[in-house]
C-alpha cells in the first residue's frame, strides 16, 4: 500500500473528477473556502434540517452564521457522494460529547467524518468504519504561546518545543495544538480531557508529518498527520488504525 498519509506530495489539493470512490484503507480530506461558497449560501441554508436552520439562526455574528451554513451545507453534499443519498436525506446522531454521527440512511452508517473549521477555511474528513477526527487553527502571529505551551505540554513535548528555532516555534505550537484536539476529536472525548496526558503531537523541527499518537489514559496508538490547508493554517488529522492512504479534495461549491 502507498503511504500517501506520509507524504507531502499528498497535500496537492485538487478537485475529484468523477465520483471519489472511498476504500477501508482510504481518507479523504476535503477543504472549504468560506468566502467563495457565500453566493450560494440561500441554497446551502434550504439543504439544512430543521434544527440545523435553527441554530445558525441564533449566532450573533453574521461571519459566524455563514461560516456554519457554509459547513453543514459542504458536509451534505460531501457525504450525499458517499452514501448516494440526497442532502435533505441526510440525518445525523450525536455521541455524549456532541461528536456527530450518520445515522440515516441506515444501511451507510459505516462512513465515519469530521468537520473543523477556523476563519476562511472548513476542513472535512471522511472514513469507512474507522474513528477520525481533524482540526484546522489559522495561524495567528501575535499569540502569546508561552503560558498556554506550559499547560497543555507534556514535559517530553516541552523538550522539544524548547529545541525548536524560534522562527518555527508559532507554526510548531499550532501543529501540535490541531494535532491534540484532533486526538480528542477521533477518540470521542469532550473539551476537559487534560491535552499535557497527549504525546506525539509536537514533532522535531523539519520531522517528518506523520506520527503516532496516543495518552496515558489510553494505550491504543492512532496515526497523526500534519495537513498543509492553505498559508497560514495548521491542521492535523488523527485515524485509528493504521497508516492509510490519503487524498486531499477541493469542494466546489457550483
Amino acid at each position: 500500500m502507498r503511504n500517501l498519509l506520509a507524504n507531502r506530495e499528498a497535500d496537492r489539493w485538487s478537485e475529484p473528477i468523477g465520483r471519489p470512490h472511498l476504500e477501508a484503507n482510504h481518507v479523504h480530506v476535503w477543504r472549504v473556502h468560506v468566502p467563495s461558497a457565500q453566493s450560494m449560501l440561500a441554497r446551502l441554508n434550504s439543504t439544512l434540517s430543521s434544527d440545523e436552520q435553527a441554530r445558525a439562526s441564533q449566532f450573533y455574528f453574521k461571519t459566524d452564521r455563514t461560516r456554519f451554513v457554509v459547513g453543514r451545507g459542504a458536509l451534505r453534499s460531501i457525504l450525499s457522494i458517499y452514501l448516494d443519498a440526497k442532502t435533505e436525506n441526510i440525518a445525523f446522531h450525536y455521541g455524549s460529547h456532541g461528536k456527530p454521527a450518520v445515522s440515516a440512511p441506515a444501511d451507510a452508517t459505516d462512513i465515519y467524518f469530521n468537520l473543523s473549521h477556523s476563519k476562511d477555511w472548513t476542513v472535512l474528513a471522511v472514513t469507512r468504519a474507522r474513528a477520525v477526527g481533524i482540526d484546522i487553527e489559522h495561524v495567528r502571529s501575535n499569540f502569546d504561546y508561552d503560558e498556554i505551551a506550559a499547560l497543555v505540554f507534556s514535559e517530553s513535548d516541552r523538550r522539544i518545543f524548547d529545541s525548536i528555532p524560534a522562527h518555527a516555534k508559532h507554526r510548531s505550537f499550532f501543529d501540535a495544538w490541531t494535532g491534540k484536539e484532533a486526538y480528542v476529536k477521533t477518540v470521542g472525548k469532550g473539551l476537559s480531557f487534560p491535552l499535557s496526558e497527549i504525546e506525539g503531537t509536537l514533532r522535531a523541527y523539519d520531522a517528518p508529518p506523520v506520527s503516532a499518537v496516543s495518552s496515558t489514559s489510553d494505550a491504543r496508538c492512532w496515526a497523526l498527520r500534519t495537513l498543509d490547508v492553505a498559508e497560514g493554517y495548521s491542521g492535523s488529522l488523527v485515524v485509528a488504525g493504521e497508516v492509510c492512504e490519503l487524498r486531499c479534495l477541493e469542494w466546489n461549491p457550483q
